[in-house]
């Protein structure tokens, strides 16, 4: 007969059954048994994973190819050359260049993650523990917010004494639906906390800053405090980003010391709102300055040899200034580049990069700056070009002295025409002169000191004619001269190939990109050529 008092229970409860015989029901005893049986697979399932694993890190000590064999500074040494590293200029430049700061975080956790070994060997070299990427923001799982101050903490005890190379951006866009507000507004209130907690760990690391990198708002900035050991920072980097709370407040970022960075980089950021020693920096980089700082700062700077700056507004300086030592110069924005120009003098100015996204090539203008300021160009970058970017062909030719030019297209239709025509005039042989003949204008050769060219468009079209190009070549007039561009399979012919695959082996230099399948153009069609029998 069924039990009256058995009853619905969870699989770890023991049946309360009594029958009128005086013991459990053969269902409840049939269960209890299975219950026991599963009781001891599970113990010994328990005991086969801990046997697994054992072996398994047997197997990784017996077929690992060089940790457990080689040295530890050796292994050590090959764990530092699998991580990818920014330089200084790369660093700061993460600032509007987000994407440059994703790089080797995650890479050194892989190192880790292999087997136990590894792990032990990642956590005892410092050098990889030396550089730290963190970009949070409102997408941050709470979670991950309130175990961040203790993950930067372990981190930047691993590298020891090291010098730090930190970069840290905080982000105040919110993705979140309005239907989890309340959740939001919790992992917002974690976020901000940890963030603090983050900072003032920073803090204790700092007589170890070496290059700082800094995104965040106005009130975080204020809580950076500590002591910069004297020529130890030399890279800052720092943009302030605009919280509802202090709209109209300006950041400071002042310490127990003054700073003086080689490198510089500031980003809506006042001038006067940092303590440093302007006469060290010879990298700089200013986005959303007004215009007067951004002449006005040519001052303080004298050994200043890399500028670059987005204008914000007019200048209206009557007197020029003049800064005998920069060589390069890249303007991020062309509003305002005439009063800008009319303002600076840069006789010594080796670079020119410009972006020309917004309005056409400002020709004249730029002569005019180049005649007055009386530089020798060497190398020109050029950005967002158009087909109609009337007056390229007139700017090549008044600045004879290039050496490397880097043109870069918004689109490809209309390109190749002036690129084809660029080139032919670059290849063109100037004719020998006839001491007997009777003197007369003389033809000069068109940049006659190029020794590369660099031509690309957006939508990663051919920006030049290629048949023509081993016709080029062949003249023998300039096949020193280096190419580089991007290309698909359909633009080149297999016979044009062939014929720069020829070249290439007499030592003409192309760089081309294989759009369609990634790597060199060139080594792929060669490749294929074989597979053919070609």
């Amino acid at each position: 007969m069924l039990c009256g008092r058995c009853r619905r229970f969870e699989a770890d409860d023991k049946p309360n059954c009594v029958t009128s015989e005086g013991g459990p029901c053969s269902a409840c005893k049939e269960r209890e048994a299975i219950c026991y049986q599963i009781a001891q697979l599970e113990e010994l399932l328990a005991k086969l994973k801990a046997k697994h694993d054992a072996i398994t890190a047997t197997m990784n000590a017996i077929h690992d190819p060089f940790i457990h064999k080689l040295p530890t500074e050796i292994s050590s040494h090959i764990f530092r050359l699998t991580l990818p590293t920014l330089s200084e200029r790369e660093n700061l430049e993460a600032i509007v260049n987000p994407q440059l700061s994703d790089r080797s975080s995650a890479e050194i956790l892989r190192l880790g993650a292999v087997c136990r070994k590894w792990r032990q060997l990642a956590w005892a070299t410092p050098d990889l523990w030396d550089t730290l990427y963190l970009r949070v923001g409102m997408w941050t799982k709470r979670s991950l917010a309130e175990s961040l101050p203790d993950l930067v903490r372990e981190w930047l005890e691993r590298s020891r004494s090291l010098p730090l190379t930190i970069i840290f951006h905080h982000y105040l866009t919110s993705g979140s639906d309005s239907s989890d507000e309340d959740a939001s507004e919790a992992g917002g209130h974690a976020l901000e906390v940890a963030i603090r907690l983050v900072i003032d760990i920073f803090n204790l690391h700092s007589s170890r800053w070496r290059n700082l990198n800094l995104m965040t708002t106005q009130d975080m900035f204020g809580r950076f405090s500590g002591s910069v050991q004297p020529n130890q920072l030399l890279g800052l980097g720092l943009c302030r980003v605009e919280s509802i709370h202090h709209r109209r407040q300006f950041p400071h970022f002042m310490m127990g010391s003054e700073f003086t960075p080689t490198h510089l980089t500031l980003g809506d950021f006042p001038l006067t709102s940092i303590s440093i020693r302007w006469d060290n920096v010879t990298h700089l980089t200013l986005y959303d300055i007004t215009g007067e700082d951004c002449v006005d700062v040519l001052e303080r700077v004298p050994r200043l040899e890399y500028y670059n700056v987005f204008l914000l507004g007019r200048c209206e300086i009557r007197t020029p200034i003049l800064h005998r030592r920069l060589r390069s110069l890249h303007l991020s924005s062309s509003n305002h580049i005439e009063d800008f120009l009319e303002a600076i003098h840069l006789p010594s100015l080796e670079e020119w990069s410009q972006d020309m996204e917004t309005r056409p090539l400002p020709v004249a203008t730029i002569l005019s700056f180049f005649k007055r300021s009386g530089c020798c160009l060497k190398v020109l970058h050029l950005a967002g070009l158009n087909s109609h970017s009337k007056g390229l062909n007139t700017l090549l030719q008044a600045i004879p002295t290039l050496e490397r030019i880097h043109l870069s297209f918004y689109y490809g239709f209309g390109v190749r025409p002036i690129m084809d025509d660029i080139l032919a005039r670059i290849f063109l042989p100037v004719p020998v002169s006839d001491s007997n003949l009777v003197e007369g204008p003389t033809i000069e050769s068109f940049l006659p000191c190029l020794q590369f060219l660099e031509c690309n468009t957006r939508e990663q079209n051919a920006p030049v004619s290629w048949d023509c190009i081993p016709r080029l070549y062949h003249q023998g007039h300039r096949r020193s001269l280096m190419l580089k561009t991007i290309v698909s399979k359909s633009d080149i012919s297999d016979e044009t190939a062939l014929q720069l695959l020829q070249l290439a082996d007499e030592g003409c230099d192309f760089q081309i990109f294989d759009a369609s399948i990634g790597g060199c153009f060139l080594k792929n069609a060669r490749k294929r050529m074989r597979e053919q029998g070609v």
